[in-house]
């Protein structure tokens, strides 16, 4: 009797290049991402000051039960988005230290994928129906992290 053999997909090496692209995007749209949620957090702010200014001044008198409800909303929404920032922070600080990890581990599989996605940027740039304002600052960051990799750490590799 013949026994069932289970075959299992053998793990395929990581891609390296994909995993430094992968991870330097996800470090740009967190930067912003945070940058965005400061400002609608500063923002709410501003506007709830403003709605609860405009509420006290047009009534006769002053609703102290209202008013109490109004500021414990706003202190609610003020802690979500504080933890809400928080976490951006603390999943963009690990993404920071795995892209320093990737630098020093195999900088020139680093220097390579970079240097391939500016490459990319450059000729999506030099399309002329394309507005590039956001490639044209994805490329200067990218040449500045490209900057700092040649003056860092003898190159290593997984090449």
């Amino acid at each position: 009797m013949a026994t069932a053999i289970s075959i299992a997909e053998v793990p395929r090496p990581s891609d390296v290049e994909a995993e430094v692209l992968n991870a330097f995007d996800a470090r740009q749209k967190l930067q912003t991402t945070i940058e965005t949620e400061n400002l609608k957090r500063d923002t709410a702010e501003t506007d709830f000051a403003r709605t609860v200014a405009k509420e006290i001044s047009s009534s006769k008198v002053v609703n102290v039960e209202a008013v109490f409800q109004r500021s414990e909303t706003g202190k609610a929404a003020a802690d979500r988005a504080k933890q809400r920032l928080d976490a951006l922070a603390s999943i963009l600080a690990k993404v920071n230290k795995r892209i320093d990890q990737l630098k020093a581990d195999c900088s020139d599989t680093v220097n390579k994928a970079l240097t391939k996605r500016i490459e990319a940027l450059e000729k999506i740039l030099s399309d002329k129906n394309n507005a590039g304002k956001g490639i044209e600052e994805e490329i200067k960051v990218l040449k500045a992290e490209l900057s700092k990799l040649s003056k860092a750490a003898p190159r290593k590799g997984t090449d």
